[in-house]
């Protein structure tokens, strides 16, 4: 296509100058007397250039005017569509005897006419003279622009003149017509022959590359098939380096980086794991789930939070025992002082309550939340077992119809080649063969996939189930759907743990609000140390301090305030002063360095608030996941007593087409159709049980207790 294109613009920039543009779009104005701009065309004169305009009828006002180096054209009453661009001027380069360029736009009326306008610009490069001959009848407008000096001169042309018609016009029109299809017939065959051309050459060449690069594919591949061969067999007998020199001997591994001893790693086996039922897989599961382990761990720190919360009910103590020497400007010296250090919070406007009770309801929380997922991991493991149980009893179901299928079909084969039947009853037996080896096929991948989410479920990488227990058997169940939920808001731990979230929530804002009480602590220390050169004895007094102190946060200030009584021993020889005892009251204020505290209460807040909304929504969660675990049970109840109605009646049917096929009445497909549907109606009654058992394990789950349902079974049936 741009080949085409191509050689159109070639061709075509060869053509006169005499046809510059041609309005090939035109739009009408819904007004009746809107007239129509059919076309416009330039014309090569010794002196300049001659612009013709041609509207279709008249009324056509227009009036010229020159201003400097600009040509304004108006035509009255005429309306022109502008195409690709809507309402875009048009704008076209012409550089050829003074004139630079002609801009043609729809504008309305200068005279204020209720019809729009047609507004022609012509740009001169140089000052020019030019000349207006307009004729009614052949509704054409000529203006010879001529490229010479005139000054500033002004021309206005008369609206009412009429001249004789142009008949020089037309015939160049036509011949300009005649050279112009003539050239577009030859474009276009000379570009039909040379697309077909180039089109050919370049798929002749696609296909010899794609045969090429086939080629050597193939080629590539046979290579690796032989050296994976070639690497199997010579690893087998520990001849590593013979395969390491075919390697580097093929060009095809030339840029191959081969390590100096290929040791291969073997896979050891995997120990299977043998599970005989449910309880197994249960118990096993928990032993294996690393969420269940990480939530004991919580329970523990919990514990840990617990003791160090109470720990700060006590006093803190602290000996110490210090020796030490040095030397003065004039002798040596030596020192020695041992004694202990309490302190002892007397007030802290609640916090150490508040804290004890924050940490202990974390240990229920931590406790609730380990429940939590020791029911979530059986909900998912229960589940996984029971899609197991019934992959399985599926897959037996259909291996068992595929053999009696299989034995039909080959009975129908012998008929038919007897010619006992007719083609169609063996066509018939045939599909119906082949449906039965297509689901035998879904069912295996089905078991596969439940198989691996059981293993995933309970942490482990093989599963040994050829002993487990896959009967099932029907549960029932006799509540109201009201007790159930009244039930589950009772015993979920979910609900729990946001209530109790709650209340911890409260204590931390109760932490936070007792730093705006007084902090009042006491501290207390005694003990013995002295000071003596190393020629003299070493003696120790009795040294003791006693403070109290206050700690009070006021609107992001904080005051100490703290009253000091020591006693100092009297043995110094480094020391300049002389007291031994000493009484201290000092008070400080450090403005703005508590702006935290308004953050953590808001905080605090915040969290309450959180936990609030979401114990709402759990409630209604548990809810919806009660009623969806009861309707369920509900629903596969309806199911099972179908599929044991229906069971009845296939069983029934089948008897009679087989009697009737000993009999001759009826053909082998048919009997085919009817093992098919007993044994699909089988497999429903599987399914069934099996969604039962699901449910009632989604409901045990849904009130928050594991076995609570099974219980209850086990009561009515005492």
């Amino acid at each position: 296509m741009l080949h085409k294109l191509a050689l159109k613009c070639i061709i075509l920039s060869k053509l006169s100058w005499s046809i510059f543009f041609v309005f090939t779009a035109l739009c009408f104005a819904n007004d009746e007397q809107a007239i129509k701009f059919q076309d416009l065309s330039l014309h090569e004169t010794d002196n300049g250039l001659i612009v013709c305009l041609e509207n279709s009828g008249p009324p056509l006002d227009f009036k010229i005017s020159k201003k400097g180096f600009q040509i304004n054209i108006y035509l009255h009453g005429v309306v022109i569509g502008f195409r690709p661009y809507e309402n875009v001027p048009i704008e076209i380069p012409v550089n050829k005897n003074g004139i630079k360029e002609i801009v043609i736009e729809q504008t309305v009326d200068a005279r204020n006419a209720s019809l729009t306008s047609v507004k022609m610009k012509i740009y001169m490069s140089v000052p020019f003279s030019y000349s207006t001959d307009s004729q009614w009848n052949g509704k054409f407008i000529t203006i010879d622009i001529i490229t010479e000096s005139m000054g500033n001169k002004m021309v206005w042309v008369d609206e009412n003149t009429e001249l004789a018609p142009s008949k020089k016009l037309e015939k160049i029109r036509e011949i300009q017509e005649k050279e112009l299809a003539k050239v577009r017939g030859q474009l276009d065959g000379f570009t039909n022959r040379t697309v077909r051309k180039l089109t050919k050459e370049a798929v002749e060449k696609r296909l010899s590359e794609v045969s090429i690069k086939s080629e050597e594919k193939l080629v590539a591949e046979q290579k690796v098939d032989k050296a994976y061969e070639k690497f199997k067999a010579e690893t087998s007998i520990s001849k590593i380096p013979l395969v390491r020199q075919h390697l580097m001997g093929n060009s095809s591994y030339t840029d191959m980086l081969v390590p100096e001893e290929i040791k291969p790693v073997p896979n050891e086996p995997v120990s299977s794991i043998t599970v005989l039922s449910l309880k197994d897989c249960i118990e096993i599961a928990l032993q294996h789930y690393l969420p269940l382990q990480i939530a004991m761990e919580h329970k523990r720190l919990a514990k840990l939070r617990i003791k160090e919360a109470r720990r700060s009910f006590y006093p803190a103590f602290l000996a110490e025992w210090k020796e030490g020497d040095g030397e003065t400007v004039t002798e040596p010296y030596r020192n020695r002082s041992y004694g202990f250090q309490s302190q002892q919070p007397i007030f802290s406007g609640g916090k150490l309550m508040a804290t004890l009770r924050k940490e202990q309801l974390g240990e229920l929380i931590a406790e609730g939340n380990f429940e939590r997922i020791k029911q979530d991991l059986i909900l998912l493991v229960t589940k996984a077992y029971y899609e197991v149980v019934i992959a399985r009893n599926t897959l037996d179901v259909l291996e068992n119809l595929r053999k009696v299928e299989e034995k039909l079909a080959n009975q129908v084969d012998v008929e038919f080649k007897i010619g006992a039947v007719a083609p169609v009853v063996f066509l018939s037996a045939q599909s119906f063969y082949n449906q039965v080896c297509f689901k035998v096929a879904s069912a295996k991948r089905e078991f596969e996939i439940a198989l691996l989410k059981l293993e995933k479920e309970m942490f482990i990488e093989k599963l040994d189930i050829d002993s487990l227990d896959c009967s099932l058997s029907r549960k029932k169940l006799d509540i109201l759907l009201s007790k159930c939920i009244e039930i589950a808001f009772c015993s979920r731990p979910e609900l729990s743990i946001l209530e109790k979230t709650i209340e911890s929530a409260k204590y931390a804002e109760d932490i936070v609000k007792s730093d705006s009480l007084p902090n009042i602590t006491i501290i207390g220390s005694y003990g013995r140390s002295g000071e003596a050169f190393n020629q003299r004895e070493l003696r120790l007094a009795r040294e003791w301090s006693l403070m109290g102190k206050v700690r009070w946060f006021l609107g992001g200030n904080t005051m100490e305030t703290s009253y000091d009584k020591k006693k100092i021993s009297p043995f110094k020889v480094t020391r300049t002063d002389t007291n031994i005892a000493a009484q201290t009251f000092n008070t400080k204020i450090s403005f703005w360095d508590n702006l935290a505290y308004f953050s953590k209460q808001k905080e605090a807040f915040i969290t309450r608030k959180q936990a609030e909304k979401d114990l709402i929504e759990m409630r209604n969660k548990i809810r919806q996941e009660v009623v969806d675990a009861y309707y369920s049970y509900h629903k596969f109840n309806s199911q099972l007593s179908s599929s044991v109605k229906e069971l009845g009646y296939r069983r029934k049917q089948l008897e009679i087409v087989k009697a009737k096929k000993a009999m001759a009445e009826a053909t082998g497909p048919e009997v085919m159709d009817a093992e098919m549907q007993f044994s699909q109606t089988n497999v429903s009654l599987q399914e069934a049980l099996a969604g039962i058992n699901i449910a009632i394990v989604s409901l045990n789950r849904a009130v928050g207790v594991i076995d609570y349902f099974d219980k209850l079974k086990t009561n009515k049936s005492q």
